[in-house]
């Protein structure tokens, strides 16, 4: 068998990975098969068992790799910034807007039954209410905006309607794109400029 280089293994754990996550916008977690990733992968479901030990495992790295935030991102210079940032993908997973959503969706609901899943959703969760906390606070302390309560309480603002407008869009029919338009006019009642 012929040795596979590290940019070869790179490329064959991101294609699983992004067939995962397609898999559970579609299928739920639970409704995921290795068959269903393998399939979408183009792989054999030895291959796939040759980076993840199970489904569990593969689910979980997903979740990380895909909520994986580059380090030192700068500082928006503005709210108008910071809200564009909020809508950008941050790795791109070959995934529509609606399905990423629908992904992330069923990630969110199979953790409130999963422990293994609720083990990892959490830091997750708490980096990224972390991370927008600093921005926040940056662009309160240079006067680009006025919040009415505490840097906190603005990002667990923001995240619920981002969340919620997720929510109501996936069973409501609303595009993606749509709710995500009206989830930033929600967003920017939060701070006085």
């Amino acid at each position: 068998m012929p040795k596979r280089d590290s940019t070869h293994m790179t490329a064959q754990r991101e294609r699983i990975l992004q067939a995962a996550l397609g898999c559970i916008g579609a299928y739920g977690v639970e409704g995921t098969s290795i068959a269903h990733i393998r399939k979408a992968a183009g792989l054999s479901a030895g291959t796939i068992y040759r980076y993840f030990a199970s489904k569990e495992d593969l689910v979980v790295a997903a979740l990380e790799h895909f909520s994986t935030y580059e380090t030192a991102v700068p500082i928006p210079g503005n709210w108008a910034e910071y809200r564009a940032g909020l809508m950008k993908e941050k790795r791109p997973t070959g995934l529509s807007s609606a399905e990423l959503d629908s992904a992330m969706l069923h990630l969110m609901a199979a953790a409130l039954s999963a422990d293994y899943l609720r083990a990892a959703i959490r830091p997750v969760i708490e980096r990224n209410l972390a991370e927008q906390r600093q921005v926040v606070e940056a662009l309160v302390k240079a006067g680009g905006i006025e919040i009415a309560g505490t840097p906190e309480e603005t990002v667990r603002a923001v995240a619920a309607v981002g969340i919620g407008m997720s929510w109501l869009a996936a069973l409501s029919g609303q595009s993606a794109e749509a709710a995500a338009e009206e989830a930033a006019g929600i967003i920017d009642r939060l701070v006085r400029l």
